[in-house]
């Protein structure tokens, strides 16, 4: 995995990207992005895959058709968080806290949801299945036409 090269427009604990409050169609594949704030940025269509986003903040970020397959996303906060058609098939999100995102038609196939905060999500169309879910909480979870559930 390639390291992000670091420069002056870092912030202690992660990139510093807030200056760019739109990123829409980037490549930020395969990287070590761990601790980057992408909190509110519009971040539609890029392409998270393979990356390291252990501890990354997308609180209230729009992550609609993003590319997060086999990334690790280890405790990353996606609180209240506009993220519909993403694919998060093989990633792995252990302790992620999606509470209050909309996650409608999201793919997390084989996707590792152990331990996520999952209250107040809406599951609308997505796809869950063959994915680890054990310790989740997925009370109040809207599950409508959500597959890999029951």
């Amino acid at each position: 995995m390639k390291k992000f090269k670091r420069n002056k427009a870092v912030a202690k604990g992660g990139i510093y990207l807030r200056k760019f409050k739109l990123l829409t169609g980037v490549n930020l594949s395969n990287l070590d992005l761990e601790g980057t704030n992408f909190s509110g940025m519009v971040l539609d269509f890029v392409n998270f895959e393979g990356s390291n986003l252990n501890n990354c903040n997308f609180t209230e970020a729009s992550l609609n058709h993003a590319f997060l397959r086999e990334a690790t996303a280890v405790n990353a906060n996606f609180y209240n968080a506009c993220i519909i058609g993403a694919d998060f098939s093989y990633a792995d999100l252990q302790d992620a806290d999606f509470r209050k995102a909309d996650l409608l038609g999201c793919s997390f196939r084989h996707a590792n949801l152990l331990c996520c905060k999952l209250e107040n999500t809406d599951f609308t169309g997505a796809d869950l299945r063959m994915c680890i879910k054990e310790y989740a909480d997925f009370s109040k979870a809207n599950t409508n036409y959500a597959k890999g559930l029951g």
